[in-house]
């Protein structure tokens, strides 16, 4: 039975809280999480806004997809501004 967007959220969330940090979920257990035998753009965006709410978010890779929060990949170096001025 499918999940709601809402209902898969929380439980993406769950799993962000119990692993204290970002994750990477693999898109076959995605679907398997969500209930659905294929996942479409409006599911994904679906999720994503729910997870959005709870200031989370979802990023599609790929081969997985990762849940992480924006404090996750805060520390993540800059490109420094000489580099985005070049033409």
């Amino acid at each position: 039975m499918a999940r709601s967007a809402d209902e898969t959220a929380r439980v993406l969330i769950e799993i962000y809280t119990d692993s204290y940090s970002y994750f990477k979920i693999n898109w076959p257990d995605l679907r398997s999480l969500a209930g659905v035998k294929k996942l479409t753009k409006e599911n994904l965006q679906e999720i994503n806004g729910e997870l959005n709410e709870s200031g989370y978010h979802l990023v599609p890779m790929d081969n997985f997809l990762l849940v992480a929060d924006e404090s996750d990949v805060g520390a993540v170096r800059s490109i420094p501004p000489r580099i985005s001025n070049q033409t």
